[in-house]
């Protein structure tokens, strides 16, 4: 069974931005659809690869909550170096009693230079900030006091409240990615430190920027580390984000005409169309279909779709032309 959930276009910096009314009818619109669940991108500087920054995911996911009573939501993904993990922990709590424990925490390493020295934090720390900071969060969410003394974090005996019995689950984001962002060419295989971070999550969210013969040999390096361990590939989540524009033909050439002009006002100066063209869902809606066959063919079973438009009848148009021609074809 394929599931699929929705990225919010939870643009801050923008001209055309949802207000706090627009984005209640769009998550209600969301859940009445069927999806399984909401998510909210961490970015609060644009840097080089985007033309967008985005609202706090969790002070949005908590107002996303408030105002559906399904659907779960999750972070996709928390650039959890930037934070402290003690805090992540007490608003991750928070979030889940006001959500009925419908959240899911989507993590990752984090890789824009601009907001790790926004936040003066080392980049070159990140990976061993990221693995410190999800143990520290496993014992933090799990109901029990603990402590750590750690190479990046150091607290006594502390208990976070409200307590739950185990953690939400922990989904990890990153994979191989192509060599230079927007280029093709020889790629960068994912470090044995993310494969394992990987295999000891709940859920794995594999990178639109890659391609499925990456996504593919990156899980099957997760699965040898999950048989080594004992564990069940079954166990983990195999996850997919990616962004779309869809336009109601297969006139291929008459669709990327109108993605051009959506996906460069998104993407900013950093990356050209080629890239958008080469990495995200585009095309004829056949072409869509296509695309999201060769994901679920490699295992994928879970997605995550953000529609890249703020404006509340382009937003309404994506969103049904998804559910109406695009799932029916692949779920």
């Amino acid at each position: 069974m394929t599931t699929f959930g929705v990225m919010l276009p939870s643009f801050a910096g923008s001209a055309r931005r949802l207000d706090a009314s627009e984005l209640v009818h769009l998550c209600r619109q969301i859940e009445a659809l069927g999806f399984d669940s909401i998510w909210a991108i961490d970015h609060f500087l644009s840097g080089p690869m985007y033309g967008q920054t985005w609202l706090e995911p969790l002070l949005t996911l908590t107002f996303v909550a408030a105002h559906t009573s399904r659907v779960k939501v999750g972070t996709g993904v928390l650039a959890l170096p930037l934070r402290s993990p003690v805090h992540v922990a007490r608003d991750v709590s928070t979030l889940r009693m006001l959500s009925v424990d419908r959240f899911i925490l989507g993590v990752g390493a984090g890789w824009n230079p601009l907001e790790f020295a926004a936040s003066q934090v080392s980049r070159r720390e990140r990976g061993g900030r990221t693995d410190e900071g999800i143990d520290v969060l496993r014992r933090l969410l799990s109901g029990q006091p603990a402590s750590n003394d750690g190479r990046y974090y150091t607290f006594p005996e502390i208990m976070i409240q409200p307590a739950f019995s185990q953690p939400p689950p922990i989904w990890i984001g990153g994979g191989s990615q192509p060599q230079v962002r927007g280029t093709t060419g020889e790629s960068i295989a994912a470090p044995e430190t993310v494969i394992r971070r990987i295999a000891a999550a709940d859920g794995w969210i594999s990178p639109s920027t890659s391609t499925p013969e990456l996504i593919t040999a990156d899980w099957n390096r997760v699965q040898q580390v999950l048989r080594a361990l004992g564990r069940d590939p079954a166990s983990v989540v195999f996850a997919h984000m990616n962004s779309f524009h869809l336009v109601d033909t297969n006139d291929r050439a008459k669709a990327h005409d109108e993605q051009k002009r959506a996906f460069t006002s998104y993407l900013g100066a950093g990356r050209p169309w080629e890239f958008a063209r080469m990495s995200y869902l585009v095309g004829g809606l056949d072409d869509v279909v296509a695309a999201i066959r060769r994901r679920t063919a490699i295992g994928i079973r879970y997605f995550i779709l953000g529609p890249i438009t703020a404006d509340p009848r382009e937003l309404d148009q994506q969103l049904r032309l998804l559910h109406s021609k695009v799932l029916p074809a692949v779920a």
